[in-house]
C-alpha cells in the first residue's frame, strides 16, 4: 500500500487496468481517455518509479536493521 502512493493516481489507476483487470493498452486507452502509446510510457514510467521507491525502501530498512 505504502509505495503505491509513490505514484500518481493516473499511474495507479493504469496499473490496475493494465496488471490486476488485464485490460490492454488499447482497452486501457478507452477507459481513461488517452491513447495507447500514452498509456505504455505512463505504465513504463510507473513501473520504473516503483522499482527505484522498492530500492530505496529496501535500502533504508538494512541501514536500520543492524541484523
Amino acid at each position: 500500500g505504502e509505495l503505491l502512493n509513490a505514484i500518481s493516481a493516473r499511474h495507479r489507476e493504469i496499473l490496475v487496468l493494465r496488471l490486476v483487470v488485464g485490460l490492454s493498452a488499447e482497452e486501457t486507452a478507452v477507459a481513461i481517455g488517452s491513447t495507447a502509446g500514452a498509456v505504455r510510457v505512463a505504465q513504463h514510467r510507473a513501473l520504473q518509479k516503483l522499482k527505484a521507491e522498492h530500492a530505496q525502501s529496501d535500502a533504508r530498512r538494512r541501514r536500520s536493521d543492524p541484523s
